[in-house]
């Protein structure tokens, strides 16, 4: 089965096969790191951003495409010593990981802290991500809900080590 990429027609196994590698658009560990927490599960294969080739101090990434109705048209490339030095946990960084990371840390860090309330949904879409360098942190932010009311809903800001994805800095209601 040949799965398309983007609406260029680029199929996925010719990458893998290291061809058409230079329509790759060059963009940064920031983008890769944006475009990636995007990711959320899906009923099909595919339609999430994700990393096809890692080749020549590069990984080459897109938005595999099984359907002419995703509008997605671009195939992109991230430096690799960019993405390593950044964001070393880059190959599972995405949105179903960080999910599942910001649901642990609730249960972990915040619900001991609030009595009464019981854990509605957390959004697997995020209103905000951003990368600091700098600091070496993913603040991330989203809604959140206790128990089966849509009333009680509340922002969450969880900060993330870009070194260690899996330890988180701070977690709280704003």
């Amino acid at each position: 089965m040949c799965t398309l990429i983007f609406s260029c027609k680029i199929p996925v196994s010719t990458i893998k096969k290291e061809k058409n590698l230079t329509k790759a658009h060059l963009v940064s560990s920031d983008t890769f790191l944006v475009k990636r927490m995007e990711n959320t599960i899906k009923k099909v294969i595919g339609c999430n951003w994700e990393i096809i080739l890692i080749k020549d101090n590069y990984v080459y990434w897109g938005y595999p495409n099984l359907s002419s109705k995703v509008k997605k048209n671009i195939f992109f490339k991230t430096s690799l010593q960019e993405l390593q030095s950044n964001l070393p946990d880059y190959q599972k960084l995405d949105g179903i990981y960080i999910f599942n990371i910001i649901k642990e840390g609730i249960e972990e860090k915040l619900m001991p802290k609030i009595e009464g309330y019981t854990l509605g949904d957390v959004k697997k879409k995020y209103k905000y991500v951003s990368f600091d360098k700098e600091k070496q942190e993913i603040k991330i932010i989203t809604s959140i809900t206790w128990g089966n009311s849509r009333e009680n809903k509340n922002e969450l800001l969880i900060i993330l080590n870009s070194k260690n994805i899996d330890e988180i800095k701070e977690i709280k209601i704003q």
